[in-house]
Order: C-alpha cells, then sequence, then structure tokens
C-alpha cells in the first residue's frame, strides 16, 4: 500500500483532455499522503497567521459598519493587516508551488529501463524532502513575478483605456453604450490572456530558464494550446470550487452571521463578539484557508500535465493533427 499501482506516463506527450485528466487523479491518488503531509508541514504554520489577519480585517469591518474607533486608525490597521495578509500569502504560495512541484519531478523521475525512481514517494521524509524543494524556490519566486508584472500591465492598460475614454466622452458627450464596449473589450482581454500567462508556473518550475524566455515561452504555450489551457481550467476549477464551496460554508456563514448582528444591535452584538465565537471563527478560517491549498494543488497538477503536453506538441518532434483531438 503506498506503492504506484499504475504506469506512470512521461511528462511530456500528448494528451487528449481525458489524458490530462487521468493523469491529474493518477498522480493524486498515488501521492495524496505524502503531498498532504508536505502541505501541512509547510503551509499550516503560515495559514495559521493568513486566517488570523483575515479575521482581524473581517473585525476592523465589523468596527467600521457600527461606527466605532477612529477612522484614520481603521484604515491604518486594515492597510497594515491586508500588507501582512499578501506578503503572508505570497511567501506560501511560492511555498505551495515549489511543493507540489517538486513531487512530480520525483514521480516522473526514471530509472535508465523505464522504471519509475521514486514508486513509493509516501516514504519520503521531510529531511530528505526539503533540500529538493528548497531548489525550486527561485524558479517559483520567477513565476510570481511573472504573475505580477502581467496584472501590473493589465492595470496600466485599464487605467490608460478609462483615461483615453474619458476624454472622448468629454469631447463627444455621454455614451453609455461606450461605456459598455471598453468594458466589454477590457473583459474580453483578461480572458485571452489569462489562459496563457497561467503557464509561467509550470515552465519555470520544469526548465531552467531566464525570466523574459520563460514568460516568452510560456505565453506561446498558452497561446497555441488555448483551448486546452481553458478547459482544464474551467473543469478543474468548478470541481475545486464546489469543494471549497462547502468548506467555506462555516466561515462565511459566522461572518455574515457577525456582520449581521454588527449593524442590527449597533455593537451591542455580545454573542457574535464572545471568545468562543471569535476561536471558532478562527478557526473556520484555518480550515478554509488550509483547503484552499490544497484543493489548488489539483489545478497545478492538471495544469502541469497540460505543460507537458503543450512543450511537446509544439516544440516535439512527432507529427501532429489537430483531427486527433489534442489541444
Amino acid at each position: 500500500m503506498g506503492f504506484i499501482q499504475h504506469q506512470v506516463p512521461p511528462l511530456y506527450r500528448r494528451r487528449t483532455f481525458s489524458d490530462k485528466f487521468t493523469d491529474t487523479t493518477d498522480f493524486i491518488t498515488a501521492n495524496w499522503r505524502v503531498l498532504l503531509r508536505m502541505l501541512t508541514i509547510v503551509l499550516l504554520p503560515l495559514c495559521l497567521l493568513q486566517a488570523l489577519n483575515v479575521n482581524t480585517l473581517m473585525s476592523s469591518m465589523y468596527g467600521d459598519m457600527v461606527g466605532n474607533g477612529d477612522v484614520s486608525d481603521t484604515l491604518v490597521g486594515f492597510a497594515l493587516n491586508y500588507g501582512a495578509l499578501m506578503v503572508f500569502g505570497i511567501i506560501a504560495t511560492v511555498l505551495f508551488i515549489c511543493i507540489v512541484y517538486t513531487l512530480m519531478q520525483l514521480y516522473h523521475e526514471q530509472n535508465a529501463d523505464g522504471t519509475p525512481a521514486h514508486p513509493n514517494l509516501n516514504s519520503i521524509t521531510f529531511a530528505q524532502f526539503r533540500p529538493l524543494m528548497m531548489r525550486q524556490v527561485r524558479s517559483a519566486c520567477k513565476a510570481i513575478g511573472a504573475f505580477l508584472l502581467f496584472f501590473v500591465v493589465l492595470m496600466v492598460f485599464m487605467v490608460v483605456a478609462a483615461v483615453v475614454f474619458a476624454a472622448m466622452t468629454t469631447s463627444l458627450g455621454s455614451n453609455e453604450a461606450g461605456v459598455v464596449l471598453v468594458v466589454i473589450f477590457v473583459y474580453a482581454i483578461v480572458l485571452m490572456l489569462l489562459p496563457p500567462i497561467a503557464m509561467v508556473v509550470p515552465v519555470f518550475s520544469f526548465e531552467k530558464i531566464g525570466f523574459w524566455a520563460g514568460l516568452k515561452k510560456s505565453l506561446v504555450y498558452g497561446f497555441k494550446t488555448w483551448r486546452g489551457v481553458v478547459a482544464v481550467t474551467i473543469v478543474v476549477g468548478l470541481m475545486v470550487g464546489m469543494v471549497l464551496g462547502v468548506l467555506g460554508l462555516p466561515f462565511l456563514m459566522m461572518t455574515m452571521f457577525k456582520a449581521l448582528f454588527a449593524v442590527q444591535t449597533s455593537g451591542e452584538y455580545t454573542f457574535t463578539n464572545s471568545v468562543w465565537y471569535s476561536f471558532l471563527q478562527y478557526l473556520s478560517a484555518i480550515v478554509y484557508v488550509y483547503a484552499s491549498y490544497i484543493g489548488y494543488a489539483v489545478m497545478l497538477v492538471a495544469l502541469a500535465y497540460q505543460y507537458g503536453h503543450a512543450r511537446e506538441k509544439i516544440d516535439g518532434d512527432e507529427f501532429f493533427d489537430n483531427a486527433n483531438g489534442y489541444d
């Protein structure tokens, strides 16, 4: 028990959508124990901090709703907590990427005779895994940097588009249809670019490549297999989202309940402001944050197999025929 019970496919091969889904499922079923163990050891302490930041942010919002406290103090506290949440989130995301893709590299590593080099990954200890994981930190940081660069460029583009449109409407008069068209245009650009930019994570993680070369390759792989990336992210995203929606219900319900009492009782909400209620809300936040990392580990695995397909399709030597059902 715990040994790989199926034939491990090569990472770099052309896949239909069902192949990507099957390979993702096989990887999770074969390695869920070690994946869960490593995520718990590395990310659970950060989840405790992130959940604390989330609860503190919510508390500042409650105080604002009932009009308690100075506005400037509320804004400063909100900014500090949000900044800390972002910092912890980036650190956790980097380590999260390192864990998942280090396991995938070990999973697909083969001996000279083609047999798995690590047929029982579940027996690996954290002491053995940590140096391998830390080798991926630089690659994960480059992937996060590419994401941040993308969103900065996108925000600049949106601001420029808004300024240009405002100038046009000022000279030509109000045009509600024009506003709708601009919003639709920007939304279409975002939808078109998001799938290709998602490929930066596996490209930087599985290849030793420079930042700009990796970004260029990610966009090439993403655009040339655009439909495949969209299909994988939508299907896996919906599955993960449904599970997280259920696991996040306790936190969301307790948060809404506390907000409702805060407004209706003008701050005299002793029941929802009690120590035990705050503690239960904190525990539910930990579960939600921790479950989010576990859920989106499946998304990273699926993206890795999409990347393996894209690399073989674009850079492989075999003839490719669209009629075969690959994308």
